[in-house]
C-alpha cells in the first residue's frame, strides 16, 4: 500500500479486518520503521536544506525525525554501492566533485556504522531487487511472530500526533534558532538545548 508516512519510507501494520465487509476494523503499528536511500539520493539530500527545519539538512531533518518517531526499532537501508553505481557521477563538473560526492556518502556510512545516529541502525542492500527481498523478509519475520492476543497499542494516527508532537519540541526549535545565529555552531547549540532541557525537566519536578 502507497500513501504518506509521519516518518520514513515503510512502516508495517496489523489489521483486523472484518470477515463479512472486508472492512478494517482496526490498524496497529507494528516495532518497526525504516528509512530507504540509494547511494544517489544520500548524495542528494545531504547537501539539500530542509524547507521546514532550516538551518538543517533535508538529511539531518529526516534522521532526528526518525530517531524521534517512538518506534524502538529504527533502520536505515542504504542501497546500492557507491564504487559501483551507475549515474553516482551523473552531472559531476570536476573530479574534486565526484571525490566530494564519494566522501559524503561514505563518511555517512561510517557514522551510521559506528551508531552515531542513536537509536537507528543500517541495513546496505546491493539492488532494488534487494531491497524488496529484505523488506518481505521483515514481513516474514513478524507474520511468525504476532501475536493476536497482544496485539500492538499505537494506532497510526496516534504515531502521527507523537511524531508531531516531537518536531514542535520548543527544544528543537530553540536548537534551530541558535544555529541561524553567525558564529553559534551544533556543539554550541546542542549544549544550551541540553540545559534547557536540564531546567524544563526540573520545573516539571517541582512546579
Amino acid at each position: 500500500e502507497i500513501t504518506t508516512l509521519p516518518s520514513a519510507d515503510y512502516l508495517y501494520v496489523a489489521r483486523l479486518i472484518s470477515d463479512t465487509t472486508d472492512e478494517v476494523m482496526d490498524e496497529r503499528v507494528l516495532d518497526m520503521v525504516i528509512e530507504r536511500k540509494n547511494v544517489i539520493d544520500v548524495c542528494s539530500c545531504l547537501i539539500t536544506d530542509s524547507k521546514k527545519f532550516r538551518p538543517l539538512s533535508f538529511f539531518d531533518a529526516q534522521m532526528y525525525k526518525l530517531q524521534n518517531c517512538g518506534v524502538s526499532q529504527k533502520l536505515f537501508l542504504m542501497e546500492g554501492d557507491e564504487d559501483k553505481t551507475k549515474n553516482f557521477f551523473f552531472g559531476a563538473k570536476s573530479e574534486m566533485e565526484k571525490e566530494r560526492r564519494l566522501k559524503r556518502v561514505k563518511t555517512l556510512r561510517m557514522q551510521l556504522e559506528n551508531g552515531e545516529f542513536e537509536g537507528v541502525d543500517i541495513t546496505c542492500t546491493r539492488s532494488r531487487e534487494h531491497t524488496v527481498k529484505f523488506l518481505i523478509q521483515q514481513l516474514e519475520r513478524f507474520l511468525q511472530s504476532f501475536n493476536p492476543r497482544r496485539p500492538p497499542t499505537k494506532t497510526r494516527e496516534q504515531l502521527k500526533n507523537y511524531i508531531d508532537k516531537q518536531m514542535k519540541a520548543p527544544t528543537l526549535h530553540e536548537y534551530l534558532r541558535l544555529r541561524k545565529i553567525p558564529g553559534i555552531g551544533d556543539a554550541k547549540s546542542m549544549k544550551v538545548c541540553c540545559l534547557m532541557y536540564q531546567l524544563l525537566a526540573f520545573s516539571n519536578r517541582h512546579p
